[in-house]
């Protein structure tokens, strides 16, 4: 359309020739011709006529799009005077409609961001390019904000340069980048630290993304393995190193944390020069959206040196109890073979004594006699109970069950407290270790009982059930609850002192607990073990 208006004046001279010659000096086919170009003529100037009419409302659209765009656009001349602005640089500005014209843009900026902007202007003046500046802005009434100048600098037709920007309001944006950067720079921090904790503790770091059924080893990982980094797939060698026995319980720890965020796990392993090491691991879970575990991170640790330290401990222990017990022993047999002969030589002759005296001298030392008779009498018993205390003859002439009945015999006696054994007369027969360390554990469970438990019944048992021996101890009294800080567990020695007994001959020991509900002990040992 507006390169046929162009084309108008052109034509126009030309028909303008035509109409000025004489009629009657024009053929036929002139004549069809020049009413032909009339025709078309005024198809023309009804076009021209349209074009014009139309003009002022595209202009209007123009300047619409112009001014409500919602970026800002301006213009400035070659001594830095605004020469337009849109609504949206005099709204970021804070200014009145139409008071920007002849401002010069750099009362708007920072101060601090002059040199920035007049080095910008520079380069635009230098190079046709469209370049970039980031800067602070100060409105009308000194509100500052973070603005974005995206500009070009071209020639008018007088050859003075003219520049042309886009400004936008970039705070928002700098306020959500500044905080990415530092939250960034918090968790690399972060991860700074726990690389150096993870180093430091030896630890290694495994990731095995589950959708990708891939699995990632960091150099720790391979280091704890003792293996090269060209063996083949980690989980592959994983499973190749893991000692035999102990390959489907860690499996099952692993399912068991993927299904119900079980408990960590130790296991052993064989590494290429066949050491065997003793792991400890803990994994973590990463879910998606819908709550699916999608990696799972883990770490390893060698606690080799550990577990030989605990088991020096244990051995130590060990040698304790068996010291304990010897001296037990000892004391026990000088007791009686010392000072329970001397007694009894000592109450004969109490009785010879007051049998061979005078009746007279009888009347007066008599009943003085009989005084001492029955402080020796009393002396003897108390040594036998302390003999018994010490090692019961009962434990080592009889077997578990009968010192057991022996000593809830002699307990109830004592405290008034009832005391039921129940064991089979068939139950296997165990190494001394664990007849002696059940024992004690019975010893002292049932002190518990009168201590703590405020009950009138204590339960002591031993039955086989498929080849492993359950010994328990149980009483209706007041419970405790396991949480408490200040349940037995927690508050003395008693509960300690049995669960390491207990351990030392490779039994498992267990309490079960609730408030008004009694105490159970239970401690299981494997009959091939014993």
């Amino acid at each position: 359309m507006t390169d046929k208006i162009r084309a108008l004046p052109t034509q126009s001279e030309e028909n303008s020739t035509l109409m000025h010659q004489n009629p009657d000096d024009l053929s036929h086919d002139e004549c069809i011709r020049l009413c032909h170009k009339l025709t078309a003529r005024l198809a023309e100037l009804e076009l021209q006529n349209d074009e014009a009419n139309h003009s002022p409302s595209r202009q209007d659209q123009y300047f619409d799009l112009y001014d409500l765009a919602p970026v800002g656009f301006l213009s400035l001349d070659e001594e830095g005077l605004i020469l337009h602005a849109n609504l949206s640089v005099e709204i970021m500005l804070s200014a009145s409609r139409g008071s920007l014209v002849g401002k010069p843009f750099t009362s708007f900026i920072s101060p601090a961001k002059l040199d920035s902007y007049n080095t910008y202007l520079r380069q635009l003046a230098d190079s046709p390019e469209i370049r970039v500046l980031e800067l602070r802005m100060v409105k009308y009434g000194g509100v500052t904000f973070q603005g974005r100048l995206e500009g070009s600098c071209s020639l008018t037709t007088s050859s003075r340069p003219i520049y042309r920007f886009i400004l936008n309001n970039i705070t928002k944006r700098k306020l959500v980048e500044e905080a990415l950067l530092e939250s960034a720079e918090k968790y690399r921090l972060l991860y700074e630290r726990m690389s150096l904790a993870v180093k430091s503790a030896s630890f290694g770091v495994w990731d095995w993304d589950l959708s990708a059924d891939a699995v990632e080893w960091d150099d720790m990982m391979y280091e704890i393995y003792g293996i090269s980094k060209d063996a083949p797939m980690p989980l592959e060698t994983w499973i190749n190193t893991v000692y035999p026995g102990d390959l489907d319980s860690a499996l099952e720890s692993l399912q068991d944390k993927l299904e119900h965020n079980g408990r960590e796990v130790e296991f052993k392993i064989v590494r290429p020069d066949g050491q065997v090491r003793h792991i400890f691991s803990a994994e973590g879970f990463i879910r998606n959206h819908n709550d699916e575990v999608i990696r799972i991170v883990g770490v390893h640790t060698d606690i080799t040196k550990r577990k030989q330290a605990e088991e020096g401990l244990r051995s130590y222990a060990r040698r304790l109890v068996e010291m304990e017990e010897e001296l037990r022993k000892k004391i026990a047999t000088e007791l009686h073979d010392e000072i329970g002969r001397d007694l009894t030589v000592l109450g004969m002759n109490c009785s010879i004594i007051r049998s061979s005296i005078k009746s007279v001298e009888s009347e007066k030392i008599g009943s003085r006699i009989e005084d001492s008779a029955k402080l020796i009498e009393k002396i003897s018993r108390t040594t036998r109970g302390i003999m018994a205390g010490l090692r019961p003859p009962v434990l080592d002439d009889y077997g578990l069950a009968s010192a057991l009945r022996w000593h809830a015999e002699l307990f109830s006696t004592r405290t008034g407290i009832a005391v039921s054994v129940l064991a089979e007369e068939n139950s296997p027969k165990v190494k001394p270790d664990v007849v002696l360390a059940l024992f004690r554990i019975s010893q002292e469970a049932v002190m518990n009982t009168a201590k703590h438990a405020d009950a009138k019944l204590a339960t002591v048992s031993l039955v086989n059930q498929n080849g492993t021996i359950v010994f328990s101890i149980a009483d209706k009294g007041r419970g405790f609850c396991p949480s408490s800080p200040s349940h037995p567990q927690n508050s003395g020695w008693g509960m300690t002192i049995m669960r390491e007994r207990a351990e030392l001959v490779g039994a498992e020991f267990a309490v079960y607990a609730e408030a008004g509900q009694g105490t159970t002990i239970t401690i299981r040992v494997r009959a091939e073990d014993t």
